[in-house]
């Protein structure tokens, strides 16, 4: 009776020491409103969502202990076949659940950081040609209108430090920003004399060069990239109505303009889900620049009331 009393008492020390452990997750796991604001907002529902789970299920838990123990301390309430089988359960629960509210806490982890990082960047004014890795991504294979103006907007492009205009303008930062996330890259930095074209950067948004092995495009020279590297990379120039069409789709979309003058730098701007047929002011737009929009049209960020300018539509699928 001794042993069994040791044994009872062993196994309750366990669940005690468990529920202890979970005790001490439930402290480390940051509450949302902790969290920095992330563009998916279906992802911070998502945590959300499996946070209150794993708050339910650990006093639902935390009841089972209680109710176990107690049978414990009642002298002959049950076999002791019972309570080995029920003190059994209770810790392979027990340690699911701890590995449960762990990969949470990573998830948590990875959340806070990645969109810390990301913050950080857009408000970063002495290091705009650094590259940005956002949060929220969207590839071929998933385009949508929903997903493709979600992917712009976390930029927050008429409120980011990064694309404040000063003595100089970041339209081309901001269309490499966003393209780089739409996995669609119209490089800001590419490979030195590289025959394709290649950019400096991986997917990693790591420098796969030196300063002394990549080249800075300008508008102009980016203009020159895609008429000769564009097609070789998944882009394909096409009238604004067909670009339209395709950012209407999901599909990455840019109007540039590569001005004429010696010495000038020309204008890029992201072609965002807007309306068709065209309205007066051509095709929906977001941009850095001058004048900073992030919902507009092309008359107003290309300065072309009448839509003269010899700008150039470029889609990706």
């Amino acid at each position: 009776m001794k042993s069994f009393f040791c044994r009872l008492t062993a196994a309750a020390g366990m669940a005690l020491l468990a529920l202890h452990c979970i005790s001490a997750y439930a402290e480390q796991i940051p509450t949302l409103a902790d969290v920095p604001d992330h563009p998916d907002d279906r992802y911070r529902i998502a945590l959300a969502g499996r946070r209150a789970a794993l708050s339910e299920e650990r006093a639902a838990l935390k009841s089972k202990i209680d109710q176990h123990n107690q049978r414990q301390a009642e002298e002959g309430s049950a076999e002791e076949a019972e309570l080995r089988r029920e003190g059994g359960a209770l810790r392979t629960e027990m340690q699911r659940h701890v590995e449960a509210s762990r990969t949470f806490n990573q998830a948590v982890d990875a959340f806070g950081r990645i969109a810390a990082v990301f913050a950080g960047g857009l408000a970063n004014t002495r290091d705009r040609g650094v590259p940005l890795n956002a949060p929220l991504t969207n590839g071929e294979g998933n385009r949508s209108a929903f997903n493709y103006a979600k992917v712009i907007d976390q930029f927050r492009v008429e409120q980011s430090e990064r694309y404040a205009p000063g003595e100089k303008t970041y339209c081309n930062i901001f269309a490499w920003d966003v393209t780089r996330a739409l996995g669609a890259e119209i490089p800001h930095y590419v490979i030195k004399d590289d025959p394709a074209g290649a950019s400096a950067v991986d997917e990693l948004g790591q420098f796969k060069a030196g300063a002394a092995g990549r080249e800075e495009l300008d508008v102009n020279r980016t203009v020159g990239w895609l008429k000769e590297h564009g097609p070789s990379h998944g882009w394909q120039r096409v009238d604004a109505r067909m670009a339209q069409e395709m950012a209407n789709g999901g599909h990455p979309a840019v109007a540039v303009w590569p001005n004429p003058g010696s010495g000038k730098h020309g204008h890029i701007a992201v072609i965002r889900p807007g309306s068709l047929p065209l309205q007066t002011g051509g095709v929906a737009i977001a941009q850095a620049g001058r004048l900073v929009l992030n919902a507009d049209h092309l008359d107003a960020g290309f300065n072309d009331p009448e839509l003269r300018k010899p700008v150039q539509y470029w889609r990706h699928d």
